[in-house]
Parts: C-alpha cells; sequence; structure tokens
C-alpha cells in the first residue's frame, strides 16, 4: 500500500511493502526508492520489517507534497531474496496524494431555484478538512435565525451548514478565505454562491386523536371539523358509511381489509 494508481493518498501515508518469501534486508533496502514523479528526487525514510522478513513498512522522514505523483519500485536484479539466490524483477507503482484544499461542489449549486426550504447546504472539498476553521468562515444572507451549526463527513468529505431556511427566498452564501485542510494549508480564495428556495411542501391533517378517529355530535345544530394546513387552497370533504367491522379495525389500530370476493 498505497495501492497502484491510487489517488488522495495522505501526507503521512508510510508505504508497505509484502512479499512471497523472506527477502534479502541490505539488497532490498538499498534497491528500493520513492521518488517523485519525473525527477531524481528520492524520498529519504525509514524501514521497520516484519519478523520472517517478508515484508516491510518505509515511513517517510518528511510529510509528502501536496498533489504529487510519487512512485515506488526497484531496478530489475537489484533486490535479492534471502541467501541471494535469486533476484527480483523490476517493479514499478505510482500513487497521487491529495489535492491542495477547495471546495469542489455545493448543494445547492449556484443558481439552483425552487430549492426545498429544510435542512441548509452542503461543501464538498477536495480533501478531508478541518472542521473548527469552517463554520466562522461562512456568511449567509439574509442572515437565519439563531446560530448556526455544522458537521463534517470524512466519508465524501462534506461540511454540511444547518440552519432554518426560509420558504421563497433568495439566498446568498458568502465563503471567506482560510478554510483548512487537516495539515494546515488554507483555501486562499473566497467562494460566492447563491439560489432560490421554494415553497413548503403542501401540508393537511384533521385534528383528532390518535388512531385517527374522532367522535361529533350529531344533534349539534352545526358540526365542526377543524384542520391543519400549509399550501392548500381548498380541501373537500365527503361523508360515507362505514360497517362495523372497519370501524373497530380502525379503532384498534388494526389494518382492515374488507372481503373483495
Amino acid at each position: 500500500m498505497p495501492a497502484d494508481n491510487e489517488e488522495g493518498v495522505p501526507l503521512t501515508q508510510a508505504v508497505q511493502v509484502t512479499f512471497s518469501e523472506p527477502m534479502d534486508v541490505d539488497s532490498v533496502e538499498g534497491a528500493f526508492a520513492l521518488t517523485i514523479a519525473e525527477t531524481p528526487v528520492q524520498v529519504a525514510g525509514t524501514f521497520e520489517w516484519n519478523d520472517d522478513l517478508t515484508g516491510f513498512m518505509f515511513t517517510p522522514g518528511e510529510r509528502l507534497a501536496l498533489d504529487t505523483e510519487y512512485h515506488i519500485g526497484w531496478s530489475a536484479d537489484s533486490a535479492f531474496n534471502a541467501g541471494r539466490r535469486s533476484a527480483l524483477p523490476a517493479f514499478d507503482s505510482r500513487f497521487v496524494t491529495v489535492p491542495f484544499p477547495a471546495i469542489v461542489s455545493t448543494y445547492p449549486h449556484d443558481g439552483a431555484e425552487s430549492v426545498q426550504p429544510y435542512g441548509g447546504v452542503s461543501l464538498y472539498f477536495a480533501s478531508k478538512m478541518n472542521p473548527e476553521t469552517i463554520l466562522d468562515r461562512v456568511t449567509i444572507d439574509p442572515a437565519p435565525e439563531g446560530e448556526l451549526d455544522g458537521f463534517f463527513s470524512e466519508y465524501d468529505n462534506r461540511y454540511d451548514i444547518l440552519f432554518p431556511m426560509v420558504a421563497a427566498a433568495q439566498y446568498t452564501i458568502t465563503i471567506a478565505p482560510g478554510m483548512e485542510d487537516v495539515y494546515g494549508n488554507a483555501i486562499e480564495s473566497e467562494l460566492t454562491f447563491g439560489f432560490v428556495t421554494g415553497e413548503e411542501d403542501p401540508e393537511l391533517s384533521f385534528n383528532i386523536p390518535w388512531a385517527g378517529i374522532g367522535v361529533y355530535d350529531s344533534q349539534r345544530e352545526a358540526t365542526e371539523l377543524f384542520v391543519t394546513q400549509r399550501n392548500v387552497e381548498q380541501v373537500n370533504l365527503y361523508l360515507h358509511t362505514v360497517d362495523k367491522a372497519s370501524f373497530f379495525a380502525q379503532l384498534n389500530g388494526e389494518q382492515y381489509y374488507p372481503d373483495s370476493r
């Protein structure tokens, strides 16, 4: 490890090599090289072998460089097995370290319309970030009520900014420079994006007790049924008779399926 052609490798990554048989330590360490691609620059470090000499861990002496291609390997006939009875063929494997810190996308995206007015916004980063450097650099216009809250997900390098959104509003999000990755490298440029929220989803419910049953007095001059609604212009109500089996099934919180035969 890292695997061949792996990208986004941490700057503190050690190199692990495993062989199918015990190796000659001196020849392997002399032949092994961790180099920056297309340069003669070789990374210094230390070796730590397992007890049966079938593998080692190479730890670089310094942190690797950002967004840099490295190669691991040795030339043919330069590394030998234990007893120096046979030489290894040439080996080369490449990997690329994590990129410079940057915001690669947002949700909602800039210019989005009819965004559901719930939750907040999300920032997607190129690499793992220091969450302590993010929230204080976020400005939201119009300013939401209360304090912002945030959460960083290492799974997809996403930072969720949580706040109560307002329906049918034009939002502008400004990200100031200074957000840092886990290595202390800062994003140096400002980012601004905007979007428009849509109306809240329609909602309608009857103000009746649990289990969906209310009791009303037919002898009253006016029978009233109260509802809670949002973004609903008209409610059409219909009266139906209900057989006892259906009624008691509903009363007991059971599902009832009438005989369809």
